[in-house]
């Protein structure tokens, strides 16, 4: 089953979307690391990309679906990509009502 987008510039939304995930996500990696000063690690700043990049094309379907601008889904999709597994909890809890999830350390 093939996903059928409307438009090139839809496509090209969607990739900005993605790529201000991404950049979210290694914005917290490098926050982590100051933080908590611990080494650099490839498996570590992978995993981060791919969670924020699930997390933040999250907020942007819904910036978009809440009748956002572009402009606004591309910070969403930011803010949400930075968050990560927080932001992930965050939506358990609002959509599902659980609570009893926590963020690892």
């Amino acid at each position: 089953m093939l996903v059928a987008i409307s438009s090139e510039s839809d496509a090209l939304a969607w990739m900005i979307i993605g790529g201000f995930s991404a950049w979210g996500g290694i914005v917290r990696y490098l926050m982590e690391i100051r933080q908590k000063q611990i080494q650099w690690s490839w498996c570590g700043i992978t995993s981060q990309v791919i969670i924020s990049v699930f997390t933040g094309l999250l907020g942007g379907l819904l910036s978009f679906e809440s009748g956002a601008s572009r402009y606004m889904s591309y910070m969403i999709a930011g803010l949400f990509g930075s968050m990560g597994s927080t932001t992930l909890i965050w939506l358990w809890h609002r959509i599902f009502g659980v609570n009893n999830l926590k963020e690892p350390k």
